[in-house]
């Protein structure tokens, strides 16, 4: 057991460090396109999600909201503030890319990680942020079918 929470807190602290360093760079120079800031805004959720984990690990349950955890509520790359929700057993992280609203396609599109896994758009079933107020539902189960 202590093993497994040394190597949770190692991995934890290891992605935090790499978000500060990406967010340092972002901010040191020009970061003027999508395929720039994109990977920074995965890096950002990626650590909330940890902290996030962190948060579950140690009380049980999930954070109401992000000021649960941070100071201030983080933001992506172009401004925005990530977007959370829970329906108290899973989560969503959420940035709306470039346009800062909900949908779109390209650069605009949303993208996120949901319950520690990455995102773009779960099958069958778009992202809810809780700007539209309504929670996370359960994933679609996978198609089964003949493999070819």
């Amino acid at each position: 057991m202590r093993t497994f929470v040394g190597v949770a807190l190692i991995a934890t602290v290891a992605t935090l460090c790499a978000g500060v360093y990406t967010w340092s760079q972002m901010t040191s120079g020009p970061c003027r396109g999508y395929e720039q800031r994109r990977p920074v805004a995965e890096a950002h959720m990626q650590a909330i999600a940890n902290a996030i984990e962190q948060f579950r690990y140690r009380t049980g349950s999930l954070p109401s909201d992000l000021s649960t955890l941070f100071e201030h509520n983080p933001v992506d790359p172009w401004g925005t503030d990530y977007d959370y929700s829970s329906d108290g057993r899973n989560y969503r992280v959420t940035s709306f890319g470039a346009d800062g609203r909900l949908g779109g396609e390209g650069e605009n599109a949303d993208f996120g990680i949901e319950s520690g896994e990455r995102s773009d758009r779960l099958p069958n079933k778009p992202l809810q942020p809780t700007r539209a107020a309504e929670p996370i539902g359960q994933r679609a189960p996978p198609q089964s079918g003949p493999r070819g």
